[in-house]
């Protein structure tokens, strides 16, 4: 499910249109394979949103607050189990803001904040890594002409890499094909999973 230009903080806050409706769809695909004879289980899942959230200072400075916020609706509304990977797609936009330094559009001088702006989402989802959330580093896959999303090709075969997980030895596989750091295991019972 794709929208182009949201901001987490506004347009998949819980209690969102487009929360909403992702849940929805979901859960109605859900039902309409097990209405046709399928056990369908939502083993994982895949973000990769950032890209308006970094061209505006409120909305970069509160990123990693609302990723947290989205990663827990998701977890309970789908349901996602907290043993179950959620992958995301980390943005960088440093090609899109070279465009715009280059043919002077930035908002900023020298797109100096776009740069600070970029570098705080980027740093906000990296933070969020954890034992079951994942970090697909993005910056050097094709993205289409405007240089700010990704090919169609590219997200398949990011998510290609994520979606067959079933042991902690799968996930330091994972991270090792995404170009992330091994997992960390879990150093107590209380330690809290997202």
């Amino acid at each position: 499910m794709a929208f182009s230009g949201s901001l987490l903080a506004v347009d998949w806050a819980p209690g969102s249109k487009n929360l909403a409706l992702l849940v929805t769809r979901v859960h109605q695909a859900v039902a309409w394979a097990r209405s046709n004879g399928w056990n369908p289980v939502i083993d994982g899942s895949y973000w990769m949103q950032g890209e308006r959230d970094a061209t505006d200072a409120s909305y970069a400075a509160s990123y990693r607050k609302h990723l947290l916020q989205f990663i827990k609706q998701i977890r309970r509304q789908l349901p996602l189990k907290s043993t179950k990977p959620f992958a995301i797609g980390q943005i960088d936009l440093a090609d899109f803001i070279y465009f715009e330094v280059v043919h002077q559009l930035c908002s900023t001088k020298g797109c100096a904040g776009e740069k600070l702006w970029n570098a705080e989402v980027t740093k906000a989802q990296a933070s969020v890594e954890g034992r079951y959330v994942l970090l697909a580093k993005t910056s050097k896959l094709p993205r289409y002409q405007g240089y700010l999303h990704l090919t169609d090709a590219c997200g398949a075969r990011t998510w290609q890499g994520v979606r067959h997980i079933e042991s902690y030895q799968d996930l330091a596989v994972i991270r090792s094909h995404l170009g992330g750091p091994p997992p960390r295991q879990a150093t107590s019972s209380r330690e809290s999973k997202l």
